[in-house]
């Protein structure tokens, strides 16, 4: 179970991040979000220095999408969040255009601390045709990243614990796990998983995991020497982060 001292402070947390965000933009539509939200050059790599231009909250989107804020490594321990409280609706940051449709990359949970990642595929009118959990952070590990390649295929990495003990994010120190990469393409509006990955089980540390570098596909040291995939993913020039509002 879920613990719901921790949850209502961290409920304090994102409802002063989501306030700023929200204000005037909270009951715009989905189509509007989308004319408003940053396009991003592909691939488009998330990294956890990963900053995001412009921010919309999204429409309550409950009975399409449900997102979940995990609290142990194997992903069974979780708050439900489908609409209820607001302060951790969806909140939109980036955009692909596809030929007929669009990606559309959100977040539930708090900007920087206790969030799950969704990439939902929409039309131009701004219906929900599928949705893809595609990244969770629990600050500072993320067991589950992706990319957006420029075939616009998904890549979903995750690290899941092999043996049967719980692993909380909370006191863990190490842990048995294995990667597991699972790649999507987009087919009749649909998310469809088209290849999966497994690597060989090692031991997973919370110094590694925890590292501001760390990214499931890549070791450590190459990422601090070698360039991002994309070092620029958002085309504005700006790079500073913005919370905008409908003006």
């Amino acid at each position: 179970m879920v613990n719901l001292n921790k949850y209502v402070f961290k409920t304090i947390f994102t409802a002063i991040t989501a306030s700023i965000m929200f204000s005037a933009n909270a009951q715009t539509s989905l189509s509007f979000v989308l004319d408003k939200l940053e396009e991003v050059n592909l691939p488009f790599e998330h990294k956890k220095s990963t900053l995001y231009p412009k921010c919309w909250g999204l429409p309550d989107v409950s009975e399409q999408l449900v997102g979940r804020l995990y609290d142990n490594l194997q992903l069974t321990d979780y708050y439900t969040v489908n609409g209820e409280p607001s302060e951790l609706s969806p909140i939109a940051y980036a955009k692909v255009s596809l030929p007929d449709n669009y990606i559309v990359a959100a977040y539930f949970g708090g900007v920087s601390e206790w969030s799950t990642h969704i990439l939902y595929l929409t039309n131009p009118a701004g219906i929900i045709l599928d949705s893809l959990e595609c990244r969770i952070m629990y600050h500072p590990i993320t067991p589950k990243q992706y990319m957006i390649d420029t075939n616009c295929n998904i890549i979903v990495y995750s690290i899941m614990p092999t043996g049967t003990e719980e692993v909380r994010f909370t006191n863990f120190t190490s842990f048995e796990g294995q990667r597991v990469d699972k790649k999507y393409k987009i087919e009749n509006g649909k998310f469809v998983l088209f290849e999966t990955i497994s690597y060989t089980p090692r031991t997973y540390t919370r110094d590694e995991l925890s590292d501001e570098y760390y990214q499931i596909n890549r070791n450590i040291d190459s990422i601090k020497d070698a360039p991002s995939l994309n070092p620029n993913p958002f085309m504005p020039k700006d790079p500073e982060m913005q919370f905008q509002n409908d003006k």
